[in-house]
């Protein structure tokens, strides 16, 4: 396949771009300046005006949207800052795809279910109260795709990713994320509780993305299992349209952090003599 990929330096696209590189694919990154090595590299900083203009003109079996702006703290954060650097992207985006595209994968994120759910776990069919900028973004990140899909019957599949984590973690949060397991706090990356805390791992992401980019429509939550309390979350379409389910184990996918974790915490060491 041909595929344009954005956001494939973040923590949840990284893994996923370099699988499908792996498969064979023909990639194409989107990116304000960084290159990916073994792969072709498009500069263009998705807010900017002439954004459309300045992408490929060419045609792509696939887009592949993970770029977002996350941000540190919530309660600092406002909607337009959202709203500037979240949906002009996505618009812009989705202007440039107009007749290029096979089919669209997007990334969202869980908690545009809210903070005060119905029910838990939430699945694919529990109403969207998206309740934090945040949420809004990725909310209405989802209605564009969606709108622009639907009335162009152009494929497409919305990925609710729980937090993502994994060897990439940042240093911050995975210094964060040591603390609450040292502590035997709830596990969240983020600072508000609406943001939930199930977790996905990296290599989930990588795996279900490509199988759902051949195979999915529609809506899908992708939160790793959990074997120590409820889960907030459930992927219940994975399972019942596809037979498959997040692999990697919270207990696991700690075990293959933990070594750095340990290595950041003890700081820079002195080489020897």
């Amino acid at each position: 396949m041909r595929i344009l990929f954005t956001g494939a330096t973040s923590i949840a696209g990284r893994r996923f771009f370099t699988k499908l590189l792996g498969r064979g694919h023909e990639m194409v990154a989107v990116s304000r300046s960084r290159r990916l090595d073994a792969a072709a590299c498009c500069r263009v900083d998705l807010e900017a005006e002439d954004a459309a203009k300045r992408l490929p003109d060419e045609a792509f079996d696939a887009l592949i949207h993970f770029a977002c702006f996350v941000p540190r703290n919530n309660h600092e954060t406002g909607w337009s800052e959202y709203c500037r650097r979240n949906l002009l992207d996505t618009m812009h985006l989705l202007q440039w795809a107009e007749g290029r595209i096979g089919r669209i994968l997007v990334a969202s994120s869980c908690p545009v279910y809210g903070t005060e759910k119905l029910y838990v776990p939430a699945d694919e069919a529990h109403p969207l109260r998206p309740d934090t900028p945040y949420a809004l973004g990725k909310y209405g990140q989802e209605q564009l795709v969606q709108a622009f899909s639907v009335s162009r019957h152009v494929p497409h599949v919305i990925l609710r990713l729980g937090h993502v984590y994994g060897p990439d973690t940042s240093h911050d949060r995975l210094m964060m994320l040591a603390k609450q397991v040292a502590e035997n706090q709830p596990i969240t990356l983020e600072d508000v509780p609406a943001s939930g805390f199930d977790l996905i791992h990296q290599d989930d992401v990588a795996y279900l993305g490509e199988v759902l980019l051949h195979e999915g429509c529609g809506v899908y939550n992708l939160v790793g299992p959990r074997s120590a309390a409820s889960p907030e979350y459930a992927c219940r379409r994975l399972l019942q349209r596809h037979g498959i389910q997040p692999r990697i184990t919270l207990e696991a996918g700690l075990a293959g952090i933990l070594p750095r974790i340990k290595a950041e915490e003890a700081g820079p060491q002195e080489p020897a003599r």
